[in-house]
């Protein structure tokens, strides 16, 4: 099972893409479907619409990231940061201790 540090880790990366996001002009009907429509990104909303949605893909038996084992936050993670650095040039780190969640 994902750890507390995990799930804190989970909200400040969603937090830090959502101020990314914002940042570069990137709302989110630009983001999910390339129309532009200014809605502007929040911390739950990279979470649901973004972090959410590729760990469904990867593990479409999972509706809850409480259900995610630790390894399987990892994978999700690097799906996401892997598609936010190749379309958008958005590379957000995972949060860590050292990185000061």
């Amino acid at each position: 099972m994902r750890t507390d540090k995990q799930r804190n880790a989970i909200e400040v990366l969603c937090r830090n893409y959502a101020e990314a996001f914002n940042d570069a002009g990137y709302d989110k009907i630009h983001v999910l479907t390339q129309k532009h429509l200014p809605v502007s990104w929040t911390q739950e909303s990279v979470k649901e619409d973004l972090f959410k949605e590729v760990m469904r893909a990867l593990y479409p038996e999972k509706e809850s990231t409480t259900q995610l084992e630790k390894g399987e936050v990892t994978k999700v993670y690097e799906h996401l940061n892997r598609w936010t650095d190749d379309k958008l040039n958005i590379n957000i780190p995972f949060p860590s201790e050292e990185t000061k969640l």
